[in-house]
């Protein structure tokens, strides 16, 4: 699968998902998002081609994930 876009964010939504990630453990795509640097809502960005779920694989993640993810918080109101 090709992922490709001109919305980087979406781009990175899609690819992320692909690794079976999703964009809830990746900081910098929670923080673009926020900031609305483009589309992270994956029902609505438009894929074109084979179903995304058909093309998921699952990674594993590492032993400390938990306390990689510690440092994730939401970002300041404006």
């Amino acid at each position: 699968m090709c992922v490709v876009s001109t919305d980087w964010l979406a781009a990175d939504t899609v690819s992320a998902e692909l690794i079976g990630v999703g964009i809830g453990k990746i900081g910098y795509l929670i923080y673009c998002a926020q900031a609305g640097m483009g589309q992270a809502d994956l029902a609505k960005i438009e894929i074109l081609g084979p179903a995304l779920k058909d093309h998921i694989k699952k990674y594993k993640e590492p032993a400390n994930m938990d306390k990689l993810l510690s440092w994730q918080k939401p970002l300041p109101a404006a």
